[in-house]
């Protein structure tokens, strides 16, 4: 499960990076809005794992 967390915030990383080059406004907020969604998802994944290995 943490190496589908590490995956997720690269995906992120990737779609901040993708937002800041768009030349569009909205394409810019959405991809950043998702970007966001997926960094959260990526935390509670991680915070999850954790649990299940016992830390």
């Amino acid at each position: 499960m943490h190496d589908t967390a590490e995956r997720l915030e690269i995906a992120e990383a990737i779609l901040h990076r993708s937002a800041d080059r768009s030349p569009d406004e909205a394409t810019k907020e959405r991809l950043h809005r998702l970007g966001d969604e997926v960094t959260s998802q990526a935390k509670d994944i991680d915070r999850r794992a954790g649990r299940l290995d016992g830390q």
